[in-house]
Formats: structure tokens, sequence, C-alpha cells
């Protein structure tokens, strides 16, 4: 990733601080949720392979959420060479969202004001490459991570833990693994599962 071009510079719209230990079972089902914008929601299915291994590995989180709150190609740039432990990782979900979520992809409508897209996000492996390989060899665990499942629940929790202060939002992240163990656990299959089986795929 070179300066001329951002990889997964993210607009949240919505910087503000959530606490996701006042979510889990505390009468409403989706708490927690329900903060996931409609770009996130459109792009979890299509990219939980990549942020099951991110939302894994601390420093890929860390460069998430210090991206999020970048204006500029070079914050991000910033954020992604201050954690290389958590690059390569990061770099997959990033692409992800690219592909997905921007010019053509089938989550732009929704994602048009929240990505800043990246112009070489079609470099090495593909997306599609990666969903092929997990839909074969991680069909059970890509299954428990669909549509409605606590799994999709526990990811969406975390992508919605933005706060400047990135040691908070790593906290937010432990919260919504605690507020849904059973999606936390099935996360981290995927991500298991991705990382043994496809791991040149979706690199």
């Amino acid at each position: 990733m070179d300066g001329g071009g951002d990889v997964g510079n993210r607009d949240s719209g919505n910087n503000e601080p959530r606490d996701a230990a006042s979510d889990g079972d505390s009468g409403n089902s989706d708490a927690g949720v329900d903060d996931a914008t409609p770009c996130e929601r459109c792009l979890y299915p299509k990219c939980a392979s990549q942020w099951a291994r991110c939302s894994q590995n601390a420093e890929c989180l860390r460069i998430y959420y210090c991206a999020i709150a970048c204006s500029t190609s070079e914050c991000v740039n910033d954020c992604f060479y201050s954690h290389p432990a958590g690059q390569r990782a990061y770099f997959a979900l990033a692409k992800c969202d690219d592909y997905f979520g921007c010019n053509s992809g089938p989550c732009a409508p929704e994602c048009r004001t929240q990505l800043a897209c990246a112009p070489n996000s079609d470099a090495g492996s593909t997306p599609q490459t990666c969903a092929q390989c997990t839909n074969q060899r991680c069909a059970t665990e890509k299954a428990r991570c669909g549509s409605g499942t606590e799994c999709e629940k526990y990811g969406l929790c975390t992508s919605t833990c933005v706060d400047p202060d990135i040691e908070k939002a790593l906290q937010c992240v432990d919260d919504c693994g605690r507020a849904r163990p059973s999606g936390k656990s099935d996360s981290d299959a995927l991500a298991a599962c991705t990382r043994n089986e496809c791991a040149n795929e979706c690199q």
C-alpha cells in the first residue's frame, strides 16, 4: 500500500463512542447491532471471513479503528504502517470492502458515502476467490455466520465499536464478545478455517 491510494479508508458517519457492555441480553436481542450502518449490514455477509480474521487480530483492529477516524490517505497509511502485525488481515478486509462496496459493487449504493475507494483494490487475489474457497472449504462455519445468526450480530456489533480512544474501541470489541459468546465462538471458528484452509485465496 503506497501513499498514492488509501486502502479501506472508512468514514463511519457516526464517531460517537458506543458502550457495548450495556448491550447483549438487556431485553433487546439486537442491541449493539442497531448502530450498524446500511453499508456495514450489506458488506458483512460478503466479507464475513475477512472480518472474522481481523476481529481475532488486535493489531488489525487497531488499524481498522484508527483508519475510521481518518479523512486522508496519509492518515490511513500511518495507521497501517504503525501496526505491521495486523497489515495482512486488514488489507484483505479493506480489499473486500472496496470490491463489494465501491464502483459497481452490489453494496455501492449503501457504501457510497462511507467508503473512500482505493484504486488498487483489485490487486492480487480477489474477494471472489476468497469467497469461493471459503464457500467450499468452510461451508459449515460460514453457515453459522449467515444472516440473522449470533455470529453476524457479533460481527456487526464489533464493526460499530468506534471511539477516538482505540483502547476503548478494543474494549468494546471484548464487550461484544461477552454479550454474544456463541457468536464470537462461531466467528473465531470461521476465522480459523479461513486462515487454515484459504490463506492464499484470502490475503
